[in-house]
């Protein structure tokens, strides 16, 4: 029975039935030229050209063109799909990374905070880099103690006398 149902498969004229249930086949002799096959059991109408149910007002050619449309607006919605996607990913990508940056700034100001002075004048962050105790701000060139931070002359002289330059 398999192969039977094989060889009609095979057939170039042969159409199944695409109601559910009737399991009718036809021989259509009138190929694509005459494209509607109608089911002598159940009166359902099959496309012969398309092998599917009969396109109710539309030609085969208009059918064709639906399709064609069909597919092109599904490629289309599939392309803005992508292109939404990958907006997305961006997106999440750039606030990975802003929020990295604002880590890295945060872990930047508490190392400053760690191992710098403000100047007593213009605030900026100053490090010492050698013992010597007397700074000058690079910004507005005040002159200040590096242990007690204030102006020279400072208050600490009794612990060492501060260096002038």
């Amino acid at each position: 029975m398999l192969s039977l149902l094989d060889a009609l498969r095979e057939t170039e004229n042969f159409v199944w039935c695409w109601t559910a249930g009737c399991g009718n086949g036809h021989f259509h002799e009138g190929g694509n030229d005459q494209p509607i096959v109608t089911c002598s059991k159940c009166g359902h109408r099959t496309c012969f050209q398309h092998q599917v149910p009969w396109h109710t007002d539309k030609t085969c050619k208009e059918y064709d063109a639906a399709k064609a449309a069909e597919a092109a607006q599904a490629a289309e919605a599939a392309k803005a799909a992508e292109a939404a996607m990958e907006a997305a990913q961006v997106k999440a990508q750039l606030a990975k990374d802003a929020a990295r940056r604002k880590k890295e700034e945060e872990q930047s100001q508490m190392t400053v905070q760690t191992v710098s002075k403000p100047c007593p004048t213009c605030k900026i962050p100053i490090q010492n880099f050698y013992g010597c105790d007397h700074i000058e701000c690079t910004k507005c060139s005040a002159h200040f103690c590096w242990r007690c931070g204030t102006l020279y002359p400072c208050l600490c002289t009794s612990y060492r006398p501060p260096y002038m330059h």
